[in-house]
């Protein structure tokens, strides 16, 4: 009955032209599609993303006395164990913990776990308890503790970036104060340095333009789905401006400046505002309608493959 149901709307629309819209709507939705199904459209690793997929903190197998991570949070006191009864570590946010030794432990259920000892600047015990067991734990590729980042993740990747010049595709950044602002795209960067980050971005990276200005990027790496602002989506290796030869100047001045108007093409826009988070097709008399929609309110009707309507 459902395919019966199909075939006489495709025959209404073909012989009412001027009902289309509602053929469409009234059988079957359009679905909506997200900056995901895009991406998986596009899965080609890119020279950017492979620039940096290897880099990662040390293997536990590596891991050493003195080896340290930078808090991020001071709800890390409430992952190591108390010391004392109902006192647990504070005031480490911003301040390095170091690594004194990692051995295998009997935990209260009496499975076998691994014990992480390490001790803040002030010599204070922190007991870290994970339940992989100590022969698993030792096999770990990473291992991650909660509210830190790995110092050697942050070496790794100032060691690849520092004093490398790349383009910038954001416009959103900090300044040197660590404030969000906002700047040019696609503008040359030189990268001064990276540093830890927080808990979701665990990397800072640090760069100058030619504007003299000294600003910053949150950062994150590997593959997993908080890795959503990795070097790929920040850097280019080379000036964009050089791929696009039919944007004429005055467009590029507003793509650079995040800015859009009526009658600019989807990709465009595109470069000019990002991807879309979620976008819908929907046919109309004209032709095809396309809908774009940003998490922030920013919305960006097409008609036909040019902007028409928009709001900031």
């Amino acid at each position: 009955m459902h395919k019966i149901r199909i075939f006489v709307a495709a025959v209404l629309c073909v012989l009412f032209p001027t009902a289309l819209v509602s053929c469409f709507t009234g059988v079957e939705s359009t679905p909506k599609i997200t900056a995901k199904d895009v991406k998986k459209r596009h899965a080609t690793q890119t020279p950017e993303e492979a620039y940096t997929a290897d880099v990662a903190g040390q293997p536990t197998a590596e891991w050493k006395a003195g080896k340290k991570w930078r808090v991020t949070d001071d709800r890390i006191g409430l992952v190591f164990q108390p010391l004392r009864s109902g006192v647990y570590a504070s005031g480490l946010a911003g301040k390095d913990i170091e690594l004194d030794s990692i051995c295998p432990v009997t935990g209260i259920t009496g499975e076998r776990e691994t014990q992480i000892v390490l001790h803040a600047p002030d010599g204070t015990p922190l007991i870290f308890r994970s339940s992989v067991t100590y022969d698993d734990f030792m096999r770990r590729k990473t291992f991650d503790i909660p509210f830190a980042v790995e110092q050697s993740l942050v070496d790794n990747m100032r060691a690849l970036l520092a004093g490398n010049k790349y383009y910038i595709l954001v416009s959103r950044r900090q300044d040197a104060a660590g404030r969000d602002t906002t700047g040019l795209r696609y503008m040359p960067v030189t990268v001064l340095d990276v540093v830890p980050g927080d808990e979701l971005r665990p990397l800072r990276v640090l760069f100058r333009g030619d504007d003299g200005k000294t600003e910053s990027l949150m950062m994150t790496c590997g593959s997993g789905r908080t890795a959503t602002r990795n070097f790929a989506t920040l850097f280019a290796f080379d000036d964009p401006r050089r791929r696009y030869p039919t944007i004429t100047d005055p467009v590029w001045d507003l793509i650079k400046h995040s800015r859009v108007r009526q009658d600019m093409t989807r990709e465009e826009c595109r470069l000019a505002l990002g991807a879309p988070d979620e976008y819908t097709q929907v046919p109309s008399t004209g032709g095809m309608v396309e809908l774009w929609k940003y998490d922030n309110g920013m919305y960006l009707r097409f008609d036909d493959g040019r902007l028409s309507v928009f709001r900031m």
